[in-house]
Order: C-alpha cells, then sequence, then structure tokens
C-alpha cells in the first residue's frame, strides 16, 4: 500500500462549507466523542432514531 491512500479515498472529509461533489449541497461537520464527521445532508441522511415504547 502507498502512502496517502486514505486520503484519497476520502471524498467530503475536512471539506465542511463545500459543496458535495455527487449533488452540490453544502457540506456538514458533525462532532461524536471528540472526533469529527463530514457528510451531506442531503446525499447521507441521519440513521432514524429507535422509537420509545407509548405507555
Amino acid at each position: 500500500m502507498e502512502s496517502g491512500y486514505f486520503a484519497r479515498s476520502l471524498a467530503v472529509y475536512g471539506r465542511e462549507g463545500e459543496p458535495c461533489p455527487r449533488c452540490g449541497n453544502l457540506l456538514r461537520r458533525a462532532l461524536h466523542q471528540g472526533r469529527s464527521s463530514h457528510y451531506c445532508p442531503r446525499c447521507q441522511r441521519p440513521a432514524p432514531r429507535p422509537r420509545r415504547d407509548a405507555r
């Protein structure tokens, strides 16, 4: 494996506020336990939250 392999496979990491390469929507950054995730809110929607049982 050559140096920089993973950097080339990251399409949106570190590109907060730039257009998504797939749809053009602005990319966002989310923090999770001190680590950053970058995503397009149109192409990659958050997982639905589990429903709480009504009591």
